[in-house]
C-alpha cells in the first residue's frame, strides 16, 4: 500500500506524537489534531469521489494528488490508538453508560476507522487504474466518509458538552471536511504553478476556475449551516442548547468571532471576483485562511471544555502538514497515472 520510506516516515511522526502526548499529559490537544487530520485527508478523497460520481471532469488534473493521501487516512488510526488513553477528557468518563463508555467508544470508532480505511484504499486503487469499478467504490467510500465525519460531530465533539446535542452539527462537520479539501486543491495548484515557472499546464486552467467557484459556494454553504444553528438555538431561546455558544464566547471570545470571518466573510467576499479565482497567489492565501480557520475552530470547540495546549497544537498541526506533504510527494507514481 506504500513504499517502505513512507511507512518509516509515518512511524517517526507517530513516535514524535507519542512523546509529545506523554510529556504534555491528558488534555484535548490530540483531539484537535486528530479531527483536523481526518477532515483534510478524508475530505480530499471525498471530493474526488463526489466529482467522479457526477462525472465532473474538472477533478482529473488533481485527482492523483488527492487520492495519494489515502495512506494518511490509515496513519490517523495510529493517532487514535494514542487518543484511546485520553478519554478522561469527556465528562461522561466518570459516569459511563450503555453508549457512552470507554470500551464501546473505542470499539465503534475502530470499526469506522476500518471501514473508511478499506473504502479509501479500494476506491483510490480502482480510480487510479481507471477501473469501471471506481464508481461503485466511490459511493461506498462516500457512505463511509459521511458516517465517519458525522461520528466526529456526535461522538468526538458533542459529548464534550454532554448532554448538549445538535441534529445539524454532524452535517456541519461533514461539510467542513469537503471545504478543507477544496482549500487543499488550491494549495496543490499553487505548488504546481510555482514548479512550472509561474505557468499552469493547459489541463489545469479549467480546474482553477471550477474548483475556485465551488469553493466560493461552499463558503456560503458553511455560513448557511452556521446561521441555521445560531438562529434556531440562540433566538429560539433553547437554554439546553445555547450554553454551547456561551462557553465558546466566554473562553475564546476573539476566536469565536474570528471563525466566521475566516471561513465565510474573507473567502466569500474575495471569491466574488473573477480575477482572484484565476490568480494562484491569491487563491493560496484564501486557502490558507480557510485551513487556519478550521484549525482555530477545533481549538475553540475542544478548548472551551477541555484544556488545549496551544503551543503543542501548533507543533502537531505542523507535523500533520508534514504527513500530508510527505505522503503526496512519496507517492509520485500514483500522481503520474492521472497527470
Amino acid at each position: 500500500m506504500g513504499s517502505k520510506s513512507l511507512w518509516i516516515g509515518f512511524g517517526v511522526v507517530w513516535f514524535i506524537f507519542l512523546i509529545i502526548e506523554i510529556i504534555k499529559g491528558v488534555d484535548g490537544t490530540l483531539l484537535v489534531s486528530l479531527s483536523y487530520l481526518s477532515a483534510i485527508t478524508q475530505g480530499a478523497i471525498a471530493i474526488v469521489a463526489i466529482a467522479e460520481t457526477v462525472r465532473g471532469g474538472w477533478i482529473k488534473p488533481v485527482k492523483g494528488y488527492l487520492l495519494s493521501l489515502y495512506p494518511a487516512v490509515i496513519f490517523s488510526v495510529s493517532l487514535f490508538f494514542i487518543f484511546m488513553f485520553q478519554l478522561d477528557i469527556y465528562p461522561w468518563a466518570k459516569h459511563q453508560g450503555l453508549w457512552l463508555n470507554k470500551g464501546f467508544y473505542i470499539l465503534r470508532n475502530l470499526f469506522l476507522y476500518e471501514a473508511i480505511c478499506l473504502a479509501a484504499w479500494k476506491y483510490a486503487t480502482e480510480s487510479l487504474k481507471e477501473s469501471d469499478k471506481k464508481y461503485f467504490w466511490a459511493v461506498i467510500y462516500l457512505f463511509a466518509f459521511v458516517a465517519f465525519q458525522a461520528n466526529i460531530g456526535y461522538d468526538w465533539f458533542m459529548p464534550l458538552d454532554y448532554p448538549w446535542y445538535s441534529s445539524l452539527f454532524d452535517a456541519y462537520i461533514t461539510l467542513e471536511a469537503v471545504y478543507s479539501a477544496l482549500a487543499l486543491i488550491a494549495v496543490i495548484r499553487f505548488i504546481i504553478y510555482i514548479k512550472n515557472g509561474g505557468k499552469f499546464p493547459e489541463i489545469f486552467k479549467k480546474t482553477q476556475w471550477d474548483s475556485s467557484t465551488i469553493m466560493f459556494g461552499f463558503s456560503f454553504l458553511w455560513g448557511y449551516f452556521l446561521y441555521s444553528q445560531v438562529l434556531i438555538i440562540w433566538y429560539g431561546n433553547l437554554y439546553e442548547e445555547f450554553h454551547y455558544f456561551l462557553k465558546r464566547l466566554e473562553h475564546f471570545p476573539v476566536g469565536t468571532y474570528l471563525i466566521p470571518i475566516l471561513l465565510l466573510a474573507i473567502p466569500w467576499l474575495s471569491l466574488l471576483f473573477r480575477k482572484i479565482k484565476l490568480t494562484p497567489y491569491l487563491m493560496v492565501v484564501i486557502a490558507g485562511v480557510v485551513l487556519f480557520g478550521l484549525f482555530l475552530e477545533r481549538i475553540v470547540i475542544v478548548g472551551s471544555v477541555a484544556h488545549v495546549n496551544i503551543f503543542v497544537a501548533v507543533v502537531e498541526v505542523i507535523l500533520i502538514w508534514f504527513v500530508i506533504y510527505f505522503t503526496i510527494k512519496n507517492r509520485r507514481d500514483a500522481v503520474a497515472t492521472t497527470s
